[in-house]
């Protein structure tokens, strides 16, 4: 976020009464968290997840905050949000199978697709809202 941009945002007021996220970038804050806190219960209670409401991705809130946040290649991120949400179940299922699999790197792999189309998203939107500043913050 551009320095300018991070001063006018905390400059103003909370605003308690709308749904959050609000932006890409607290989107994919919010990612960040739900996935780690999701992985910390995996790796501690894997017995205790429901891995068949898990892969369902249009049952979680991601799935309405890309339809809410007005992204224009939101069926990309709906298709990346659902790969994430099958590879984190199937990885629960193995977890339950096989205690001592540890290799997440289909889970790693489908959560960096996902986050990475979310940053673009972002970056996109800069772009088409004409802000000058975002071609050279942009990382290659």
């Amino acid at each position: 976020m551009p320095l300018s941009e991070l001063q006018a945002f905390l400059q103003r007021p909370p605003c308690h009464g709308r749904p959050h996220p609000t932006s890409l970038l607290g989107f994919y804050a919010k990612q960040i968290a739900a996935h780690n806190a999701l992985k910390k219960a995996m790796l501690h209670t894997p017995h205790l997840i429901d891995y068949v409401a898990v892969a369902d991705a249009t049952i979680c809130p991601g799935h309405n905050h890309i339809r809410r946040l007005g992204i224009g290649d939101h069926k990309r991120l709906e298709r990346l949000h659902q790969e994430y949400h099958q590879s984190i179940a199937a990885m629960g299922e193995r977890s339950i199978s096989s205690p001592n699999n540890g290799d997440w790197s289909d889970v790693d792999s489908a959560e960096n697709a996902f986050e990475q189309a979310i940053i673009g998203a972002y970056w996109y939107k800069k772009m088409e809202d004409g802000n000058p500043a975002c071609e050279a913050e942009k990382p290659t």
